[in-house]
């Protein structure tokens, strides 16, 4: 059951629902368990609609054009990246697994699917589309209540720099966009302990090299973390494809070149693909036990927190280029 947060009284239960819109998809398997529900409350009572999907009722519930409806967990898990306000209000059934049906007059297609499914299973495809669409980080309102909050009001002034450094160095905008929040919340004048500074809180070696002369300049700092990041993609193996070249590149902005490497290395000793961001992510956080990273070249590191930074930063650019569809659909 989900409602939004700060819309009226938020139902803890079944009999709170007395006093709530609620919308469901009409004859989803939640109308069917409402059903199951009003034998026991006969007072129970909600609006059923066609032709919409659960996912497009929990943003009407974002806007407050309902009350409440019911999603399953995946899919409000990933909504509320985008609505960070949606709120679980109560349970209304224990776990299940999800199924795809099959209409019979497509049971002919059955086998085939099967077939299907097996393929994709083995060559890691299944869980690459698990790992993109279902595995969420825990969700945190007030950091993604930010986040959208500055996405209106920092970065529309930061967006020409983000787009012509960008533009400049063949980096995806959105993921300079998303980076330069995880580094400094797009604050120009962030500082660390460590010494690093600025919208990408590059250290002073970093920004020499990059030609950056004041890491809190704005402009400068952004057009030294485009440049160095692609520097970084640029030395990551011609066998490393698609988006993971992204993703492998951020990990040695956080870490090193020579970590990931070492990382790399790692993989391939435990038979793991190292060529591919799934299982790298995994086996980062093994360079920081000794029994691993006494062999290697460069030692030790934390890789945990690299496999994190790269994990948020494509958790922020997933959010902001919703955001910014949804702009472009409200013009």
């Amino acid at each position: 059951m989900v409602c939004r947060r700060n819309h009226g009284k938020i139902p803890r239960n079944i009999e709170d629902l007395a006093n709530v819109e609620l919308v469901v998809v009409t004859n989803s398997n939640y109308e069917s368990r409402l059903f199951e529900l009003q034998q026991e409350y006969p007072d129970l009572s909600w609006v059923s609609i066609d032709e919409i999907s659960a996912e497009a009722l929990l943003e009407l519930v974002w806007r407050k054009e309902i009350d409440c409806t019911i999603a399953n967990s995946s899919e409000v898990n990933i909504k509320r990246r985008f609505y960070p306000e949606l709120q679980v209000a109560f349970t209304i059934q224990k776990d299940q697994s999800l199924a795809w049906n099959l209409s019979p007059e497509w049971e002919v297609l059955s086998d085939s699917i099967e077939d299907w499914l097996d393929v994709i299973e083995t060559n890691g495809t299944l869980l690459i589309l698990r790992d993109r669409h279902y595995k969420v980080d825990e969700f945190d309102y007030v950091d993604m209540r930010t986040f959208v909050r500055r996405i209106k009001s920092r970065m529309k002034r930061l967006e020409p720099m983000l787009k012509k450094a960008a533009d400049k160095h063949q980096v995806p905008w959105t993921l300079l966009a998303a980076q330069s929040y995880q580094e400094s919340h797009w604050n120009r004048r962030a500082k660390s302990p460590t010494g690093v500074r600025g919208i990408m809180m590059l250290t002073l070696v970093t920004a020499k090299e990059m030609g950056v002369k004041s890491r809190l300049d704005a402009e400068q700092s952004i057009i030294g973390g485009a440049k160095y990041l692609k520097r970084m993609e640029s030395r990551v193996s011609q066998s490393v494809r698609g988006d993971d070249r992204w993703w492998f590149a951020l990990a040695a902005y956080n870490m090193g070149m020579g970590h990931l490497q070492d990382a790399r290395k790692l993989a391939d000793d435990l038979d793991l693909d190292p060529d591919s961001w799934l299982d790298l992510k995994g086996v980062l956080p093994l360079l920081a036990q000794k029994k691993h990273y006494k062999d290697l070249k460069y030692g030790y590191a934390r890789g945990s927190e690299a496999a994190t930074y790269v994990r948020r930063i494509r958790n922020y650019q997933n959010i902001l280029r919703a955001q910014i569809a949804r702009n472009r659909g409200n013009h």
